[in-house]
């Protein structure tokens, strides 16, 4: 999607404001499909996944490993569209997993 980039916080208020977007991210995500990597969560599908999304991205990942690297809020919201736009791609327009991550 076209959004507009989130406003600028300080560096050190990253990490804080990065938690609470993800915690509430994680509160919508009622089926807890974005918590960890596809394929560790879901590996029935790994092999298909991989053939598909070319860049996986999950909450764990973005909290755990990208988090702590950002510079920028908007470098958060890229990887949270990234996890939601991975999700979509996959499961295909019309599917109820593309409705969820659209409605999330």
């Amino acid at each position: 999607p076209d959004l507009a980039k989130w406003p600028p916080v300080s560096r050190r208020k990253i990490s804080r404001v990065g938690k609470t977007v993800i915690q509430k991210v994680r509160e919508l995500d009622s089926w807890n499909m974005f918590t960890a990597p596809v394929c560790e969560a879901f590996p029935e599908v790994a092999d298909d996944y991989k053939a598909i999304v070319t860049e996986p991205m999950d909450l764990r990942t973005i909290e755990e490993e990208r988090l702590p690297t950002y510079g920028l809020m908007a470098e958060l919201q890229e990887d949270l569209i990234l996890t939601f736009k991975n999700c979509c791609v996959f499961n295909g327009e019309g599917s109820e997993y593309y409705g969820y991550a659209v409605e999330i």
